[in-house]
């Protein structure tokens, strides 16, 4: 479904990113990990097609080379990045974002599923920028499943999410990646990625420490590589914790 091969991103003064490589098919969930500044979000950008730097490389979703030059509407069909900060400089009401999502799809069937299953039924004519940003990271996630994309990418879409709708969000991207579907998904909470994943692409300083299934990706070794200081590793549960 995704296939990435070469991808160097830079700026006049420094390698952001260097030759990442990786293919993710049909029904993966790949969890995306690093340290602050390992370049998750510089990637994810430039998977979506949307990365205002240059870069060389490849990256295809279905034989498509997604870049910014390719019609936005396009690519928005084969892959949707979503942030973590939502802001609306205007009044837009909830309901409105669906409708705009629906159109983008080009058709309607589902939107009222997808409404009920997020519990947003009831909040179509509330005015987006009275939420929360809990609140709104939850809307446009409903937004995004309702566009229906090939590739959804979530970089750190639910960092302000509560428990319950965390929960429910696991259970709608596994869904998803069982369709068919593919979901990219860059986190802080290493423990989380590996819980949910299939796959995980470990970072450090814009470079590729691993990538493969989570079993044999999320070990100590690999840890030791992101965090050569830290006392990290993984205990007997399979959860990263510090070693006291």
């Amino acid at each position: 479904m995704i296939h990435l091969n070469g991808v160097t991103v830079s700026t006049q003064n420094r390698v952001l990113l260097s030759q990442i490589g990786f293919h993710a098919p049909q029904g993966t969930v790949l969890g995306v990990y690093g340290p602050n500044g390992a370049g998750k979000s510089t990637l994810l950008r430039a998977m979506a097609g949307v990365l205002d730097l240059g870069h060389s490389g490849r990256i295809e979703i279905d034989g498509l080379e997604i870049s910014p030059r390719i019609d936005p509407s396009e690519r928005c069909r084969k892959i949707l990045r979503l942030g973590s900060d939502f802001h609306s400089s205007f009044g837009v009401r909830v309901g409105e974002l669906f409708e705009l999502a629906a159109r983008t799809r080009g058709r309607s069937e589902g939107v009222a599923s997808v409404l009920e299953r997020l519990g947003l039924t009831g909040w179509v004519s509330r005015d987006f920028g009275d939420l929360s940003d809990g609140q709104k990271q939850w809307v446009m996630f409903g937004r995004a499943l309702i566009q229906d994309p090939k590739v959804l990418v979530l970089d750190e879409t639910f960092s302000k999410l509560d428990l319950d709708r965390l929960a429910a969000a696991k259970v709608l991207i596994r869904e998803r990646a069982d369709t068919g579907g593919v979901v990219v998904i860059a986190s802080h909470d290493l423990n989380r990625l590996a819980t949910w994943s299939d796959r995980l692409l470990l970072l450090a300083s814009g470079r590729t420490v691993a990538e493969g299934p989570v079993g044999e990706v999320f070990n100590g070794e690999n840890l030791k590589k992101m965090y050569p200081e830290s006392d990290l590793e993984i205990d007997p549960e399979g959860r990263m914790s510090v070693r006291y």
